[in-house]
């Protein structure tokens, strides 16, 4: 039906699953996106309980770019800024392009430095050289 019908899939998703669409991503000039919030697996399991790990969802994002798939990462909520920055240090390679939003309607978005953040995250992305979309709940720290 994609293919059939010129439609350009965008995917996002928290799944290892996806995995046995490749073919079908990349026949119809697809993007994959994962959904990364956590670097540690134990805040994984507490945050995202029934999503793959981590681990599991670079290693789809790595397989994909070697498939030949346009990747990309959704960093939203940003639940721990040093564990962003670190998944973005392991991505950057596979990734095509990146959106980081914050965590939004939770107690623990008030104890995050957003300022600190925001400069870190696209300080880093810029060094990287890659695209990237900031969020508007984020792009609001923009010093």
């Amino acid at each position: 039906m994609f293919y059939e019908n010129k439609i350009i899939p965008i995917i996002l998703t928290k799944s290892k699953l996806v995995e046995r669409d490749f073919e079908l991503i990349l026949k119809t000039k697809g993007w994959l996106g994962i959904s990364l919030t956590c670097f540690d697996k134990n805040n994984s399991l507490e945050w995202e309980p029934y999503a793959a790990l981590p681990e599991e969802r670079i290693n789809v994002l790595r397989k994909a770019k070697k498939f030949g798939i346009k990747t990309w990462v959704s960093f939203e909520p940003v639940l721990y800024p040093e564990q962003t920055l670190k998944l973005l240090d392991v991505t950057y390679n596979f990734v095509d392009l990146f959106k980081v939003g914050k965590l939004n309607y939770h107690k623990k978005q008030s104890i995050i430095d957003w300022n600190k953040f925001y400069l870190n995250i696209t300080e880093k992305l810029k060094k990287y050289n890659k695209d990237f979309y900031i969020k508007k709940d984020l792009k609001k720290y923009k010093p």
